[in-house]
């Protein structure tokens, strides 16, 4: 698969860094989110026919983008308001490469928070 950088950390580099992301240790902190309930349950995907249909919809899309061989923007992680891990941009993504067993994957963390995430997520 080909990563490339959302337009948001291609506008300021500096403050942005990538990482190669175990990803059972991802869904197991992301599972903490306010919003991992629509993609996850007990921390691995839901089986597609339990998510909603605006979930639903965005798998579709992305499991067709990757079908494609089309670049993927790579997820961005960031902190909540619970102090958890939370996907910013890039849960479709990262909910179809778990399903295919994918075993970890490159996200974009802001440099203010690498640190903090990657103790999070146990890195």
């Amino acid at each position: 698969m080909e990563w490339m950088l959302s337009a948001t950390v291609s506008a300021k580099p500096d403050k942005f860094v990538s990482h190669d992301i175990d990803m059972q240790k991802l869904l197991e902190a992301w599972r903490h989110s306010i919003v991992s309930f629509e993609w996850l349950k007990d921390g691995q995907p839901k089986p597609e026919e339990a998510l909603n249909d605006t979930v639903k919809d965005r798998v579709v899309e992305m499991k067709k983008s990757l079908k494609d061989n089309v670049a993927q923007e790579q997820p961005m992680l960031g902190i909540g308001i619970f102090d958890g891990i939370e996907i910013g941009t890039g849960r479709a993504l990262v909910y179809v490469l778990a399903q295919q067993g994918v075993e970890s994957v490159k996200c974009s963390l802001p440099t203010s928070m690498e640190k903090d995430i990657l103790k999070i997520i146990g890195l």
